[in-house]
C-alpha cells in the first residue's frame, strides 16, 4: 500500500511538472517579436497617384501582459505606405476593449473585435503625389488607432479613431463586406479609408468622406 501511495504522488508531482514545462514552453514560444506590417494604397489609383511620404508618431499602445512590444517605424515602398510595428501576436480581449474604447467605436468594420493582438494610438501623417505633376495632398490624422487581429489563419488589420465616423456596405458579390471609414484630419478635411474584406491586411485611402 505505501509503495503504491509513493507511486502515485510520483506521478502527480511527474504530471505536474511536464504541465508547467508546456507552459512554459508555449508561454516563451509565443512571446516572440513579430515585424507586423500595416500597409496603405492609393484608392482608385490610375497609376499616376502614389504614397510619397507616411509617418506614424506613436501615443500609446495596448497588449496581452507577457506579449512583447518594441517600437513602430514607417516608410514608403512601391509607391504604397508601410507602418511596421513590432510586436508579440497573442490575442485578449482586453486589447480588443482598449481598441473599441480609444476609437469610441469608430472603425472600419460592422462589429466590434472580441480579441486582437495589439493595438496603437497615435499621428498618422500621409502625403498622396501625383507623379506626373508633382503636386501633393497631406493628410495629418490625429489619434488614430490601428490594431491587428487573427481570423481564419490571417492576422488581419483594424483602423479608427475618435475622429473618424464609420460605415459599413455588405457587398453581395462573395458575400464580402465592404467596410469604410470617414477620419477628419487636423484641419478638418475628411479622408476615407477601406477595408475590403475580412482578411485583407490593407487599406485604401482617399480624399473626402467615404460614400455608404
Amino acid at each position: 500500500m505505501k509503495n503504491f501511495l509513493t507511486q502515485k504522488s510520483n506521478l502527480q508531482i511527474f504530471t505536474f511538472t511536464i504541465f508547467m514545462l508546456i507552459n512554459t514552453l508555449i508561454s516563451v514560444f509565443s512571446a516572440h517579436l513579430r515585424t507586423n506590417k500595416f500597409i496603405i494604397h492609393v484608392k482608385h489609383n490610375d497609376g499616376n497617384l502614389k504614397i510619397s511620404y507616411v509617418n506614424f508618431v506613436y501615443k500609446r499602445h495596448s497588449i496581452r501582459k507577457g506579449q512583447p512590444f518594441d517600437h513602430i517605424s514607417s516608410d514608403t515602398t512601391s509607391d504604397k505606405g508601410v507602418i511596421k510595428v513590432k510586436a508579440g501576436r497573442k490575442s485578449s480581449r482586453k486589447v480588443a476593449s482598449d481598441f473599441t474604447s480609444w476609437t469610441n467605436g469608430n472603425f472600419a468594420l460592422s462589429e466590434n473585435p472580441k480579441k486582437l493582438n495589439f493595438a496603437v494610438e497615435g499621428e498618422l501623417t500621409v502625403m498622396i503625389e501625383n507623379k506626373k505633376t508633382l503636386q501633393a495632398v497631406k493628410a495629418i490624422l490625429s489619434d488614430i488607432v490601428i490594431a491587428q487581429g487573427h481570423t481564419l489563419g490571417v492576422n488581419n488589420w483594424y483602423l479608427g479613431g475618435p475622429n473618424c465616423k464609420h460605415y459599413s456596405l455588405h457587398l453581395k458579390l462573395k458575400n464580402e463586406g465592404n467596410h469604410k471609414v470617414t477620419c477628419r484630419d487636423v484641419n478638418h478635411h475628411p479622408w476615407c479609408f477601406t477595408r475590403i474584406g475580412n482578411n485583407i491586411k490593407s487599406f485604401y485611402l482617399e480624399q473626402g468622406r467615404c460614400n455608404n
